[in-house]
């Protein structure tokens, strides 16, 4: 099968680039093709100049889309979000089998294509910070219930996969799924909402743990 690994970037250039970079390159997976799907959006920086440089390097695909939409608040970042994820869904190629969003910020295992793929799809891994000396969870906005209630900072992990209303943060889905999706203000949530509304079951998998780094992190 082949798999496309989409990240989006904004002003990233003194925020660990390089790092994450490899960290995402190091992804791979058994006997599936894997290639790189980047997009810059509303950056000021060299973000876009150095990632291209790493797209040498490996089979990346690096684009750059502004939005226009100016604005630090947590609907703004959400709108901006989901104009360039409509953006980056519409270069997922006929030829993806499989889609994963990987937010470029995020530490996940080496093997978290594979790990994925041993799911039902559209599955998301448990993502989690560590702000006060123990791990908490981390996207308590975008993972919901099936009966729409947010997730909580202190959610236990079940033991096996199960069934949500949304979710966000790192997941996988049958490109066909993903292929020229228009995202509303609400980003992955709307996204999820769509599928749904099409009778697709959404799983997460609390055993795929999912990092955000502090010094990557900001409350918006």
């Amino acid at each position: 099968m082949n798999v496309v690994m989409m990240s989006l970037w904004r002003n990233d250039e003194h925020r660990c680039l390089a790092d994450r970079v490899s960290h995402l390159l190091s992804k791979r997976s058994l006997g599936n093709h894997v290639r790189w799907l980047w997009v810059v959006g509303d950056s000021d920086d060299r973000t876009e100049e150095l990632l291209r440089d790493a797209a040498l390097k490996a089979d990346v695909t690096v684009l750059r889309y502004d939005s226009g939409i100016h604005g630090q608040d947590a609907e703004t970042w959400r709108r901006r979000g989901a104009w360039t994820a409509t953006q980056m869904f519409s270069h997922v190629l006929k030829s993806d089998d499989i889609a994963c969003l990987h937010e470029s910020d995020l530490v996940s295992p080496v093997d978290v294509l594979d790990l994925l793929l041993c799911d039902p799809l559209p599955v998301a891994g448990w993502p989690t910070i560590d702000l006060c000396g123990a791990p908490q969870f981390y996207d308590t906005w975008a993972f919901r219930h099936i009966s729409g209630r947010h997730f909580s900072a202190d959610a236990i992990p079940p033991a096996q996969t199960f069934r949500v209303g949304s979710f966000g943060s790192c997941w996988a889905a049958q490109a066909a799924l993903v292929r020229n999706r228009v995202l509303g203000p609400e980003a992955v949530v709307d996204l999820c909402r769509q599928w749904r509304s099409e009778g697709v079951e959404l799983w997460v998998d609390p055993r795929i743990l999912i990092q955000q780094p502090v010094q990557l992190w900001a409350p918006v």
